[in-house]
């Protein structure tokens, strides 16, 4: 009897220790695919249109809200993937065809947001159309 917990305990802690590492594993992939630095981005850009002496505050209080975000998106993907996907994910995103990707995409959704302003009038047009 004492053995079977004992082995149940073990196998416990394997399990644990496995989510935890997915975890990890999780957060470097979000780390290596663009997506953290997306947040920072973002809060750049708020941060940005503030005073100087502001600045620094607004960042420490929304990296709070980001990491909550970021730790909420990282147990969606270790859900959604398995250990071995996220890892696989990870070498894709190191590799020159991960890294490529990374750039394009961001040149691509550059281009194409200054293409939706530059066509903002013709949008807002079509959607007066159906609002109005």
């Amino acid at each position: 009897m004492k053995k079977t917990i004992l082995v149940f305990i073990l196998l416990g802690t394997l399990f644990v220790s496995h989510a935890q590492a997915n975890k990890k594993d999780v957060k470097n992939l979000l780390e290596v695919s663009g997506v953290t630095s997306k947040y920072e981005l973002i809060v750049n850009q708020f941060s940005d249109q503030l005073p100087k002496e502001s600045q620094a505050n607004f960042k420490k209080d929304v990296q709070i809200y980001i990491d909550k975000l970021i730790n909420k998106e990282v147990e969606q993907y270790a859900a959604a993937f398995s250990q071995d996907e996220i890892l696989k994910l990870i070498e894709f995103y190191k590799s020159p065809l991960g890294i490529k990707l990374l750039q394009k995409t961001s040149e691509i959704d550059n281009t194409l947001e200054q293409e939706i302003d530059n066509n903002q009038a013709e949008l807002q047009s079509v959607i007066m159309k159906y609002f109005m």
